[in-house]
């Protein structure tokens, strides 16, 4: 048996045997922090620190795995990263340094090859080429994707990028918002190639956004927009949507867009601008109207669009005119607008004399409501016109030999009492305008009594009978007929008439609430109709010429 304190003593004076690699013990110390570096934990095994490499490798594995599923580039874990790394390759070359060699040199081929040296430089190098590989698949997986984008074929890129996984977020930070970017353009641009056919300007705006994109990397976008816009011109500028004015500004816009970013797109653009000119001249006058309306005094600054509307100026005088014709009937007041801006933007064209008759016209169909294609005329209230009489260039004279028309507005009775020769159907046959007033309470007559038989009481229930007898003054009926010269709007008679007939056969209130008496009048006007038409016939047949 050897005596140890003898074997410590050989020990101490023999030096340790260098390895068999030529290096010295001290440069054996940097191996585990390198197979560290390499790959946390494994310099801490070859110093047959198990736990410690066990730590190292777990905690290693969870930020690996981390790094590589949380929103990129996820700089703070990686720096997290970094950090352990460069903590685990110092914490194994610092044990190392206190257990001096790391591992004794000994004999025989296979323990030569294990050494930690060699274990070292094979992970350190290993580790290279896998990360090395990755970042070049990285690249190569989007690369394959923008030149399938470049040439169109979107369809291919968006399948390319589906291959970039977790392994090349790890390595490399920025392929996660390369392939992002590119999906996106990519689907921007599938999506306005989807909706070319049936909603090309859609499709137009779908490309632009595109284009203003990064990265916008096909290079026929900026001609299938072109393509793309003058189809949609196309279809707003079509005969139904002449009169349109969200389509005809949506329209114009998109051949003023074509100008700006294709030029070459000119002879184009003047052929759907002057084949819409010629629409608006087909078109109905008031759907043609709309347009001439929003394309007055407005220039575009360029020939192909300024040059074939011009001619619209030459035709829009008989449109509107034909519109405003169209409208004097049944909307006077939009016919007046259109004479007058006839008048206000040609008002030296040969067709203003026209205009002007037109919107006097329209004012006085206004001032009679709308008469005579308004047919309700038997309302009781004469129109406006009776206040504010207008004159009518294009009426007869109410002067010379007659027959005359009249129109007659007010009492009912009085029109009733006139031959139907003597009632103008219009404007144009209208020599004057007949306003009845009335009736209203002349000088008292006496008393009328009325039994509950002969009230009529009005509620929101419908007409009921009275429930007690009502004793009223009876009032001489007064009228006042005035007439007008429908030429020149000025008053050529005024006769006031007083009828006393007999009482009226039924006396007529309105019930409010329970009272049977509520709403009940304290007087009544005579009754005598046809009092009222003979003296009406007797006023208006001198001024009728009959």
């Amino acid at each position: 048996m050897v005596d140890p304190p003898a074997e410590q003593e050989r020990a101490l004076a023999d030096p340790p045997a260098e390895p068999a690699g030529g290096g010295s013990p001290r440069d054996d110390l940097w191996w585990p922090a390198l197979a560290s570096a390499a790959l946390p934990g494994l310099g801490h095994a070859l110093l047959s620190r198990r736990y410690a490499a066990l730590c190292a490798s777990t905690v290693t594995a969870t930020l690996i795995l981390v790094i590589a599923s949380v929103p990129q580039p996820a700089w703070g874990w990686r720096v997290a990263g970094g950090l352990w790394w460069a903590a685990t390759a110092a914490h194994a070359h610092l044990l190392a340094r206190r257990a001096g060699v790391p591992v004794p040199a000994t004999a025989g081929r296979v323990r030569r090859m294990l050494r930690p040296r060699t274990v070292a430089l094979a992970a350190a190098s290993g580790m290279l080429v896998l990360v090395g590989g990755l970042v070049i698949d990285a690249r190569r997986v989007t690369t394959v994707a923008a030149d399938a984008h470049r040439s169109g074929d979107c369809d291919s890129a968006l399948s390319a990028l589906d291959g970039v996984a977790a392994r090349h977020r790890l390595v490399d930070p920025f392929v996660t918002a390369r392939a992002e970017r590119e999906r996106a353009a990519c689907t921007r641009l599938l999506d306005a190639l989807a909706a070319a056919d049936r909603y090309p300007d859609a499709a137009a705006g779908k490309l632009a956004g595109y284009a203003a994109g990064d990265p916008a990397r096909w290079p026929g976008a900026a001609e299938l927009r072109s393509r793309l816009l003058l189809t949609a011109a196309g279809d707003g500028l079509d005969q139904p949507a002449v009169g349109n004015p969200s389509a005809l500004e949506r329209a114009f816009g998109s051949l003023a867009a074509v100008l700006a970013e294709t030029p070459g797109q000119g002879p184009q653009v003047r052929q759907i601008a002057a084949k819409y000119a010629t629409a608006v001249s087909e078109a109905p006058p008031c759907a043609a109207r709309t347009a001439l309306d929003r394309l007055h005094d407005r220039r575009f600054g360029r020939p192909e669009l300024d040059e074939p509307l011009a001619t619209l100026d030459a035709k829009a005088p008989p449109i509107l005119l034909a519109c405003g014709r169209q409208l004097v009937g049944r909307e006077p007041e939009r016919a007046r607008e259109v004479f007058e801006a006839l008048l206000y933007r040609y008002p030296h064209h040969e067709l203003a004399g026209a205009a002007a008759r037109g919107a006097e016209a329209a004012g006085v169909r206004l001032l009679l409501d709308g008469w005579p294609e308004r047919k309700d005329r038997r309302k009781s209230d004469p129109p406006e016109y009776c206040a504010k009489p207008a004159a009518y260039r294009g009426a007869p004279s109410h002067t010379g030999r007659g027959p005359r028309r009249v129109a007659v507005f007010g009492e009912p009775a009085v029109l009733d009492a006139l031959p139907t020769s003597w009632r103008a159907t219009g404007l144009d046959d209208a020599a004057l305008v007949l306003c009845v007033d009335g009736p209203d309470h002349g000088r008292p007559l006496g008393t009328c009594r009325y039994p509950a038989s002969r009230q009529l009481r009005a509620s929101w229930a419908g007409p009921a009978p009275g429930e007690v007898a009502a004793t009223v003054r009876l009032h001489a009926a007064t009228y006042r007929i005035r007439a007008y010269a429908l030429r020149t709007g000025l008053l050529t008679q005024q006769v006031r008439l007083t009828l006393t007939g007999s009482c009226p056969l039924y006396l007529v209130h309105y019930l409010y609430g329970a009272d049977p008496l509520s709403g009940l009048t304290d007087r009544v006007w005579a009754e005598d109709r046809d009092a009222l038409a003979q003296a009406a016939r007797r006023v208006v047949r001198p001024l009728a010429g009959r």
